[in-house]
């Protein structure tokens, strides 16, 4: 049962994280996922912000790896503009 609570935790903080960091910054940026991963400035805010929530859910326990949830942001964003190619200037 422990098992099961703690892949639930990692779960919702990976989510919260690709959520929370994207959403944001698409917002603050005014632009969509494509355009933020298109320059320089916006990865790093992006990192930044990964590195805090990483801290973060060390704190509470939950152990999320932040170079592994950058590769999820980039999973997520071939996967975003393969279904909405007119939103995205790359793949």
């Amino acid at each position: 049962m422990l098992v099961i609570v703690k892949m639930f935790l990692f779960s919702i903080w990976r989510k919260a994280c690709v959520n929370g960091t994207m959403n944001a910054t698409c917002a603050i940026l005014d632009a969509n996922i494509g355009e933020v991963f298109d320059t320089t400035t916006a990865e790093a805010i992006v990192e930044q912000i990964i590195h805090e929530f990483v801290e973060v859910a060390h704190h509470e326990g939950v152990k999320i790896d932040a170079a592994e949830m950058k590769k999820t942001m980039f999973i997520q964003l071939q996967i975003k503009c393969v279904h909405t190619i007119h939103q995205c200037t790359k793949i």
